[in-house]
């Protein structure tokens, strides 16, 4: 009856999986993507952080898990968009990204992930602008330097293309839904836009 019992392990990553010898393929399915899709759960770091802080674990285990839980509750740290940019604009990345949330009333994740590109766009324009002026102002300026601000110029131009997609979104999501209610035949609600109603005609 032991054996029959017995769990079967398998391994994903250091992590393992314990799944039911004796279920059938759908319940193995079910107790395999449970307990997978815990693995990196953000909260399940959490805990282990704090129940490691009184244990045996290293200063860098602590750190990496630290960092990983940071990463996993992204919407309200913005820890890892502090990664995409150099210390010099850290502080300022995630004070745009906080001002833009509460600025627009940002609420689900989808808009504080807009938040943080329009934000990561911002500084970037930023970092090109200023590395262009560099450039232009380089007693050194041959088709080395020249070649690299162009290459500048056009990450300048995409990082401006991706700010306004950005802001242009997220204005329409938190833009209140237009409700139009029409009691006529006949009603122009837009342009090129033409609804007919006839329902009372009789056809001939």
């Amino acid at each position: 009856m032991k054996q029959y019992n017995k769990l079967l392990s398998k391994r994903k990553g250091s992590h393992l999986i314990a799944i039911n010898k004796n279920s059938t393929f759908e319940e193995k399915k079910a107790e395999f993507l449970s307990d997978a899709s815990d693995i990196y759960s953000a909260e399940k770091l959490l805990k282990e952080i704090i129940k490691g802080l009184d244990s045996d674990l290293t200063k860098e285990e602590k750190n990496k898990k630290t960092m990983e839980a940071l990463i996993g509750f992204e919407l309200d740290t913005h820890f890892a968009l502090t990664e995409t940019t150099s210390a010099r604009y850290r502080a300022l990345v995630v004070k745009l990204c906080k001002q833009i949330i509460q600025e627009y009333d940002c609420k689900t994740p989808s808009e504080k992930a807009l938040a943080e590109i329009i934000a990561g766009a911002f500084v970037r324009q930023l970092r090109c602008a200023s590395r262009l002026e560099d450039g232009l102002g380089s007693d050194n300026l041959n088709s080395y330097t020249a070649s690299i601000m162009s290459v500048i110029g056009k990450e300048l131009d995409r990082a401006h293309r991706q700010y306004l997609s950005a802001i242009q979104t997220l204005r329409i999501i938190k833009q209140p839904p237009l409700n139009v209610s029409i009691k006529t035949n006949t009603a122009i609600v837009g342009q090129n836009q033409l609804i007919q109603e006839n329902q009372n005609v009789n056809p001939k």
